[in-house]
Order: structure tokens, then sequence, then C-alpha cells
């Protein structure tokens, strides 16, 4: 995604914002992922309903 601006910066600003929330949402899957194996089988069927 690029955004054209009169700083010339406005590229870099879009690049960083974009990598930052890439990382967060692999962070959350590893999390997500994480949790549903700490859970035991009763807990993931009540956690799928």
């Amino acid at each position: 995604m690029y955004f054209i601006g009169s700083n010339g910066r406005t590229i870099w600003n879009a690049t960083i914002v974009t990598a930052v929330r890439e990382i967060l949402d692999i962070v959350e899957e590893m999390a997500d992922s994480q949790a549903l194996e700490m859970l035991t089988a009763e807990e993931y069927c009540h956690q799928c309903r």
C-alpha cells in the first residue's frame, strides 16, 4: 500500500505500519495455537460450539 505525501516519508510510514500489523497477526496466531493446544478435549469441544 502506497501513500504519496509531500514530505517524502509517507511511503515508509505505510510500510512500517504494515510490517507491525503483520508481526502482531503472527504473534496472535501463535498465541491462539498454543492456547488451543493446552485445552482438554472437553474444553476444546465446548469452544467449537
